[in-house]
This record gives structure tokens, sequence and C-alpha cells, in this order.
């Protein structure tokens, strides 16, 4: 509802005659009133269903600080501080790509980097394709496995093969995109998209895949195990990366930058297919 009313409001806001200047800030007005709104919304949510009522903290507990040592132990006990810590660090390497790959199109000169922020953009874009099946894993699953562990992982499976699924879709659609015309009119910057079409599909299709799995991952208690991959696959990417702009010098292209980026999102996919499988052989073992 949000995005409708941002989509909405930036349709009204921003004019053909308006300088770029003007046209970023009626953007970012859209934007702030469309999140205004939800936070309103949610927040009226949470007052009805008393999420702000601090008896239960405060039962059981001598003062302020007392609540506040008690919290924390009670969010230790159900690993919500250790859940929480790992998905922090998730995030964080993950953003810290983005900006890696942002401030290396940007050295390549103003075509690359104009071209790497459109590509980001429908890369960005599509990955939040993937944001249902990403909170259906981490809703669903941990309501299954106290029921049945091993329905828990067949569902898990299935939803594996959604987001496998999705993302083959986004990345045939990302390629038609790319090679179709309508992300920019200026030759130069069409000429690049065109020629990395392959190269994009791959890369958002790797992406949306691993992100809607990270979601049945971290549904069956896998925070740890998405972080600790995370940073793995971000060194790595790191370390490709500077390994081609090494060794092509001066040729270093836009393409080597993203390349990288598709190392990164296999190495992801990889670690996610080992993980399940491994998950599945440890509880037939068991059983």
């Amino acid at each position: 509802l949000s995005g409708i009313i941002t989509a909405a409001l930036q349709l009204i806001f921003i004019q053909p005659a308006m300088t770029a200047y003007n046209a970023v800030l009626s953007a970012g007005l859209a934007l702030t009133i469309g999140q205004v709104f939800i936070f309103g919304y949610l927040w009226n949510i949470a007052a009805k269903s008393k999420f702000f009522s601090l008896g239960a903290i405060f039962r059981g507990a001598q003062g302020v600080v007392s609540a506040v040592k008690l919290s924390y132990t009670r969010l230790q006990e159900m690993r919500i501080v250790s859940e929480f810590a790992w998905l922090v660090i998730n995030a964080a390497a993950r953003m810290t790509t983005y900006v890696i790959i942002t401030t290396c199109a940007t050295q390549l000169g103003v075509i690359p980097a104009a071209v790497n922020k459109t590509l980001l953009d429908l890369y960005i874009l599509m990955g939040l394709c993937a944001e249902p099946v990403f909170t259906v894993g981490n809703v669903l699953l941990p309501r299954k496995v106290r029921k049945s562990q091993a329905d828990a992982l067949m569902h898990r499976r299935a939803l594996f093969y959604i987001a496998v699924f999705m993302g083959s879709t986004l990345a045939c659609a990302a390629y038609f995109i790319c090679g179709s015309g309508i992300l920019t009119h200026d030759p130069q910057l069409d000429t690049m998209v065109h020629e990395m079409k392959g190269l994009v599909a791959v890369t958002i299709g790797l992406s949306t895949t691993a992100y809607a799995t990270d979601g049945c991952v971290i549904g069956l208690n896998g925070a740890h195990f998405v972080g600790v991959a995370q940073i793995v696959n971000t060194i790595v990417f790191i370390a490709v990366y500077f390994t081609m702009a090494s060794v092509y010098g001066a040729s270093t292209s836009l393409a080597h930058v993203w390349t990288a980026l598709l190392v990164f999102q296999s190495l992801r996919i990889v670690e996610h297919v080992v993980k399940l499988v491994y998950d599945e052989r440890r509880f037939f073992r068991q059983a």
C-alpha cells in the first residue's frame, strides 16, 4: 500500500519541466509521505495489540535497570539476541558488496557508473520479488518445525523449488528488459546494457533465488549459518574483483565488476544447497 501511495505521489509531484534537483526533492517527499503512512498504520496496529505495554517487562523487576537486564536475559534465552546479531552481520556484508560495486563502477567513468546505477536499480527491484518467499520461510517454517521436523524440511525444500523457479523467471525477464532498450534512451548506455544483458540476467536470477532461500534457512534457526556465509562470500567477492582488476589493469570494465558479483551470488546458492542437503541427511540418519 505504501508503494502504491509513493508511486502515485511521484507521478503527481514530478513534472517534466522540473530541474533534476527539484525532481529528486519531489521523489524524496513522495517517498517520505509513503513511509510516514505505513509507519502510522503499523503503529496503530501495535498500539491496539498492546505491544507498547510495559507491564510484562516490569513485572518481577525492581526498577528500570533491572527491567532492562531481565528483558535482555529473556531475549538471550530465546536466542533472539544471537539471531538478531547474525542478521545484522548478514545485511551489513551484503550491503558492503553493493557499496563496493558502486564505488568501483564510479571509478571506471561516467558511462559505466550510469549503466551500473541503472542495472543495480533493476537488480534490487527484481530482488524484492523474492520477499514473499523469504517472509513465508521465516514465518511458516518455525511453526512447522514445532509439529514435525520432517514436515518443516519438506516445506523448506518446496519453498526452495519455488525460489529457483522465481529466479529463473526473473532472469528471463531481466534478459528481455536489458535487451529491449527501455532502460535508457542514451545510445552509449543502451549499448553497454545490451552487451551485459546475459551476465546481468544470470546474476539477478541467482540473487533472487539466494535471497528467497535465505528466509528458508533462517526460518529453521540458520541465521548464524547465513551470517558466516555472507562474510565469507563478501571476502571472496573483494578478492575476485581486485584480482581481475590487477590482471586487466586499465582494461578493467563494468563486466568484471558484475562477474565478481556473479561469483558472490553463485557461492550463496551453493552454500544454501549444501545446507539443505546436509540438514535433510542428518535428520534421516537420526530418524
